[in-house]
């Protein structure tokens, strides 16, 4: 199964960050055959566009990690998104799910308000709360396992 996890990441605190970790372990225990992309992975692509590019410029830089952000989402069986924090990017990838029909599921911390478009244009989708990490990876494990 490839599995994108969504979520802010340059708008993000570091607590926010940190939640990443909890969706990656949860996802690797209750999948055997997974391939997971996350948002340290399209970071990690960034640097080494960088790398292996030195001359490009910040835009073609953009871009080229905005390409193989947008291939990963649009080659994922499921999205799992966390909207504790809004982002931008988060809400073009999940533009791009819908467009590709993605199923989502998606995760907040309880008081979070979740923007009528993405509740709106996900109608089918699970939206689960949560109040700390550790109820997120029992939720989260759960919802997978009813998938």
């Amino acid at each position: 199964m490839k599995i994108f996890i969504v979520g802010a990441v340059s708008s993000a605190s570091e607590q926010q960050l940190s939640k990443y970790k909890v969706y990656k372990q949860v996802l690797t225990d209750v999948f055997d055959d997974l391939s997971l992309t996350t948002p340290d992975d399209i970071w990690d692509y960034r640097l080494k566009c960088i790398a292996e590019n030195p001359n490009a410029s910040k835009i073609d830089i953009d871009n080229m990690m905005t390409n193989f952000d947008l291939q990963k989402v649009r080659e994922s069986d499921l999205l799992v998104g966390d909207l504790s924090v809004r982002s931008t990017g988060m809400g073009i990838e999940l533009g791009v799910a819908n467009e590709n029909k993605v199923k989502a599921i998606f995760f907040f911390e309880e008081g979070t308000e979740i923007s009528n478009m993405i509740t709106g244009t996900f109608k089918g989708s699970k939206f689960v709360s949560y109040k700390d990490l550790t109820e997120l990876s029992k939720k989260l494990k759960n919802e997978l396992k009813n998938l």
